[in-house]
């Protein structure tokens, strides 16, 4: 039952980085919808570490490095208008696609 399980996982996260390759191709092409924006700002804010802390103390490079990709989201963030619900499902999203990085 378990590589059942597994296998199911391994597809479901397959199926998602090919979704997210599309909504990325669509963007480059000017053809992204929103469902295709909502993806692509919550891989965003999951590389970029938004709404991540340092629970250890990291060597100074790693925090500029970490800050630096934190900045960049920031600023394409800091132009949109969402809602407090719209933030809390991209953060949501942006968990539930580090989780299945991460194989959780």
């Amino acid at each position: 039952m378990r590589l059942w399980n597994r296998a199911s996982k391994d597809r479901a996260v397959l199926q998602a980085k090919k979704r997210l390759v599309e909504a990325w191709m669509r963007f480059s092409e000017g053809k992204a919808s929103k469902d295709d924006f909502e993806i692509i700002m919550a891989d965003l804010a999951n590389f970029s570490g938004w709404d991540r802390y340092c629970d250890h103390p990291p060597d100074n490079a790693e925090a500029q490095f970490n800050e630096g990709k934190r900045s960049v989201f920031g600023r394409a963030f800091s132009f949109l208008t969402m809602t407090r619900g719209e933030r809390i499902a991209l953060s949501q999203a942006a968990l539930e696609e580090a989780r299945a990085e991460e194989g959780v």
